[in-house]
């Protein structure tokens, strides 16, 4: 029996099976969805948007340019 052709199910275990299979598939494209469910929301949480952010700035910011003069001013407050 084809599992796409539901008009050949003539018994009671021909039905039983044909909704078997059709609770697996679905069973199959409902995890299939969760999981690229779990995969878009991981990557769209608020820390991956960020280091995404920061991994393209890198690429364009020169942050030893950025980091060295907040240090002195952080060292000079401290000594003051």
């Amino acid at each position: 029996m084809n599992k796409r052709n539901y008009q050949d199910i003539r018994t009671l275990e021909e039905l039983d099976a044909a909704i078997a299979a059709s609770r697996s598939i679905l069973r199959r494209k409902e995890d299939r969805l969760r999981r690229g469910i779990a995969a878009a929301r991981s990557f769209y949480s608020p820390s991956a948007l960020l280091s995404e952010g920061v991994r393209r700035a890198s690429t364009s910011l020169s942050f030893a340019g950025i980091l060295l003069p907040l240090l002195g001013r952080m060292r000079r407050r401290k000594r003051k």
